[in-house]
């Protein structure tokens, strides 16, 4: 049996695949019916809506009382989707973390024996307008739904010496300077852009091919997170996964809760701040969860800011641009089964490794249905509790 193997839920019909080559398989076990259950109970309400981080905590709860995780994650998304492509107002932008904060309290009531460990992953910058790079004789790719940062791959010296008269860009940097400077393995540079550029907060980048609809906000960089736990020091993202390790070998059960657009002057509960940089390097969002779950900075992984996808990688297709699971991850190295849950498509299965994930499937805030992901000791039937055992939640 393959390593990994999902399950698509798109409301008429459910398929399981196995991840790798995108193939259909069997279910693996009668007892993974509870899945197919959970994933066709609550169809997830979509990427704009209102109810999103609710579905999340649901989805949550069926999964602690089928699997009884040690560790599970719960990866909030929804407000940034709709921050950037709702049309919110400020007040309804309050509004909604105010619900993505009853959402999280209401999993910890429910859930009951987690220690939690909370934390933002950055807040917004108002849109000022948009840095036109289309017209470049070289590559400009943004590698996500929109952003102020982009990679130029094959620049001209009249594309570079047009890029530094832009007031707006805050810095140029090219692949061998960046590696001096913050070193890493060689498959970060392998897909890392001949050119690195940032420009200023606020300023979306525009590029070839992306499909993205018209934000309102963008994320920021803000160079440091909030984070709220009682497991002890989180001086970086860096250390969490040994907090984590540590608390789960120790007998407890920890619920790690993760929610867009928290910053330091938005956060709802008790914190200190996390560096979530490296020198002027601030972390993007998949950078941001690859230091978590790893317990490494992002520039030894595979996947660098403004990642390109090459046409020789079709491996993983229901993973996007990560064609290859975290095998070092939290998920798979935590002393107790796993799960994670989320409503940000790939990321909580790419990053975390989890037993069992379960997450929101839409691209471009399109949504196609959801989706539950298998490895590991998820594979066994062993870990289901019996039906007669599990509750209503």
């Amino acid at each position: 049996m393959a390593g990994e193997i999902g399950l698509l839920d798109v409301l008429e019909w459910q398929a399981w695949v196995d991840m790798e080559s995108g193939r259909r398989v069997e279910m693996p076990g009668a007892e993974m019916q509870v899945l197919s259950d959970i994933l066709a109970k609550r169809p997830y309400p979509g990427d704009l809506s209102p109810h999103g981080n609710a579905w999340v905590v649901d989805q949550a709860l069926e999964a602690v009382d089928a699997f009884e995780p040690s560790l599970i994650v719960l990866h909030f998304a929804n407000q940034s989707f709709r921050a950037m492509f709702g049309g919110l107002t400020d007040d309804d932008l309050r509004a909604d973390f105010d619900e993505l904060a009853r959402q999280a309290d209401r999993f910890l009531v429910k859930a009951r024996g987690y220690e939690p460990i909370i934390f933002g992953l950055g807040g917004y910058a108002e849109l000022k307008g948009y840095v036109d790079l289309t017209d470049l004789e070289g590559l400009a790719v943004l590698g996500g739904m929109s952003g102020h940062v982009c990679g130029l791959y094959r620049p001209t010296s009249h594309d570079l010496e047009r890029l530094r008269e832009d007031a707006r860009l805050v810095r140029m940097t090219s692949r061998e300077a960046f590696r001096d400077e913050f070193g890493g393995c060689d498959a970060f540079y392998h897909r890392f852009p001949d050119y690195l550029l940032e420009y200023e907060q606020g300023w979306a980048v525009k590029c070839p091919l992306v499909m993205a609809r018209q934000p309102q906000r963008l994320g920021r960089s803000d160079g440091t997170v909030p984070v709220h736990t009682g497991l002890g020091e989180a001086g970086r993202l860096e250390d969490i996964r040994p907090l984590v390790e540590g608390a789960v070998a120790a007998g407890s059960k920890v619920v790690i809760i993760m929610g867009e657009g928290w910053s330091v002057e938005d956060f709802p509960y008790s914190s200190r701040e996390c560096a979530s940089r490296l020198g002027w390097f601030d972390y993007d969002l998949k950078s941001k969860l690859f230091a978590i779950f790893s317990g490494k900075p992002p520039v030894e992984s595979e996947y660098p800011p403004a990642i390109r996808m090459y046409m020789e990688e079709n491996a993983y297709p229901f993973s996007v641009a990560f064609n290859e699971p975290s095998r070092d991850c939290l998920g798979r190295s935590v002393n107790g089964f796993s799960v994670a849950v989320g409503n940000r498509s790939v990321l909580p299965h790419a990053f975390f490794g989890a037993d069992v994930t379960i997450e929101c499937y839409a691209r471009y805030v399109y949504n196609y249905g959801s989706m539950a992901i298998l490895q590991g000791r998820g594979l066994s039937p062993s870990r289901v509790k019996p039906p007669e055992r599990r509750k209503e939640a």
